[in-house]
């Protein structure tokens, strides 16, 4: 996991679906091997559980992810998960919510910047964050 350039949360392969250039481009870069991205299996059950999953995106995900490194989620993951949300002091068990502490969890792992279109939701936690646009712009 080592060789990865950064991970995604949901958000960037949502702006994905939605059309964002940058977001295009950053997957376009992971497709053709410029760059490597993990994402975590719980972020890719942040996508397949959204309300407005359907057959094509679940066809166009499934073909994505193949040019994206999938980080599993092991005990140990989810024990650190779980204490950082609870010394965290956030108040929500928010599904969607959650995502950022296991992705709080895999950067203190793998020690790689995350890339997101959500950054606001990650006020709370010390991590390390950056936007599709910046991070084509850098690479």
């Amino acid at each position: 996991m080592n060789n990865l350039d950064a991970i995604i949360d949901s958000s960037v392969l949502l702006s994905y679906k939605s059309g964002d250039p940058f977001t295009k481009n950053l997957m376009f870069k992971a497709i053709d091997e410029e760059i490597s991205l993990g994402i975590t299996t719980f972020s890719l059950f942040i996508i397949w559980s959204s309300s407005d999953f359907d057959r094509k995106s679940e066809m166009g995900f499934t073909s994505l992810i193949e040019y994206l490194t999938i980080i599993e989620i092991t005990l140990e993951n989810a024990k650190n998960a779980g204490n950082i949300l609870r010394t965290s002091g956030a108040l929500t068990k928010d599904i969607k919510s959650i995502e950022k502490f296991f992705i709080q969890e895999f950067q203190n792992q793998y020690s790689k910047i995350v890339i997101t279109d959500s950054a606001s939701n990650y006020d709370e936690l010390k991590i390390d964050l950056i936007d599709p646009e910046t991070f084509i712009k850098a690479n």
